[in-house]
């Protein structure tokens, strides 16, 4: 970019945009959940209005609101006390503790990738105790 340029200056991403990636643009992490549609996702994720427990590695636990929720992940409101690459713990009703890294954050808002994806089973069984 010259100097003489009024552009703004952009991040270059050399890989391409995937729901696990973050989107850095002008220095700030941007919600890549909203430039993916729920068609391009590989699993369905089920939207849901419960609250689980989350905990960072070394503090407390707290509740947070789960927005929704899949075989590999969840989306959860945690107020932005989440960075991306963070290691979490979920904790589901009935379910033992869940380890999870947090894969992008927007308004509030926190996309969680699961370390293991859970059994189809056991996200019936989730999904019934979410209810």
């Amino acid at each position: 970019m010259r100097a003489d340029s009024h552009e703004s200056p952009r991040a270059i991403d050399p890989l391409p945009l995937l729901p696990s990636r973050p989107v850095l643009l002008c220095g700030k992490l941007c919600d890549a959940e909203n430039a993916w549609s729920q068609g391009r996702r590989s699993v369905s994720r089920t939207a849901t209005d419960a609250q689980i427990v989350l905990r960072r590695l070394g503090s407390a636990g707290g509740e947070v609101r789960l927005h929704d929720v899949s075989t590999g992940g969840c989306k959860v409101e945690a107020a932005g006390t989440l960075n991306v690459g963070r290691h979490v713990v979920a904790r589901f009703p009935g379910l033992e503790p869940i380890g999870a890294t947090v894969v992008w954050t927007g308004e509030r808002r926190e996309g969680l990738r699961f370390d293991r994806p859970l059994h189809p089973a056991v996200f019936e069984l989730l999904l019934t105790r979410l209810a």
